[in-house]
């Protein structure tokens, strides 16, 4: 019964994916391939692309541009996500702000950063930390706000301070869902990839895609884009699976 349901899970997953490469597999030539190339060229161009070291080398810099930006908005917004549910006066302080900025699109800050970091990869990672951080940090309040207040309640009782608190209670608590946003996070960072690969760039997807689409060669567009989906689809399921096979007992809870 059980590997029934994870079987129907699994299907009900991939049904959409799957039924639009059937849809895609079936038009063959007929669309223009400016347009929509067919499946078996942009199949023969990804390869083309892996085999020459274009796709591994633009993947590689993407991914590294992702990888540290989000790793420094986990950095910062975690510690300040602990100390905001601690103490009230940064509470007070740090929660308008980040509200405020939630209002203002990304990539307004895309020209600002050009001006005041170049355009070297300082800036590309700098905007793909900003898009990452005014996701991920409202995401750690509210993680951080949604803890069992019994436990509060009982580390209190015991005489508990502030900084106990953080280390016994606030973050075992929410580490699982703490885990599960850093890895959407991965997605926010391929969603703004494109915009940050478009000025003073030699790699990375969104380098490649621009260049697919300056030629006219839509295949390369998707080849990237099916890399970037396969990637995205990687992180989250491989992720997800070691997530809940390192945090059991707190799964267990959600599925009592």
């Amino acid at each position: 019964m059980k590997i029934a349901g994870s079987m129907l899970k699994i299907l009900k997953n991939i049904s959409i994916p799957l039924l639009l490469l059937i849809i895609w597999i079936s038009l063959g030539d007929s669309m223009q391939p400016v347009i929509l190339p067919s499946f078996s060229v942009t199949m023969s161009t990804l390869f083309e692309l892996i085999q020459n070291g274009e796709m591994v080398s633009a993947w590689q810099h993407s991914m590294q541009r992702i990888a540290t930006a989000t790793l420094i908005s986990v950095t910062i917004s975690i510690p300040l996500g602990l100390l905001a549910r601690s103490f009230k006066v940064i509470k007070e302080i740090v929660i308008p702000f980040t509200n405020f900025m939630r209002y203002i699109p990304v990539t307004v800050f895309y020209p600002l950063l050009i001006v005041w970091l170049g355009i070297d990869e300082e800036m590309k990672v700098a905007f793909l930390f900003v898009a990452t951080f005014f996701v991920f940090f409202p995401s750690v309040m509210i993680i951080m706000e949604s803890i069992n207040p019994n436990l509060i309640e009982r580390a209190l009782t015991s005489g508990a301070n502030k900084w106990k608190m953080m280390r016994h209670v606030y973050i075992p608590a929410s580490l699982p869902l703490l885990c599960r946003s850093f890895l959407a996070m991965f997605s926010v960072g391929f969603t703004y990839m494109i915009i940050s690969e478009t000025v003073n760039t030699r790699h990375g997807l969104g380098y490649l895609m621009l260049i697919g689409s300056a030629r006219g060669r839509t295949s390369i567009v998707f080849s990237a884009i099916i890399v970037t989906i396969i990637t995205g689809a990687i992180i989250d399921i491989v992720g997800n699976i070691i997530i809940k096979k390192a945090f059991k007992w707190h799964f267990k809870k959600e599925r009592e």
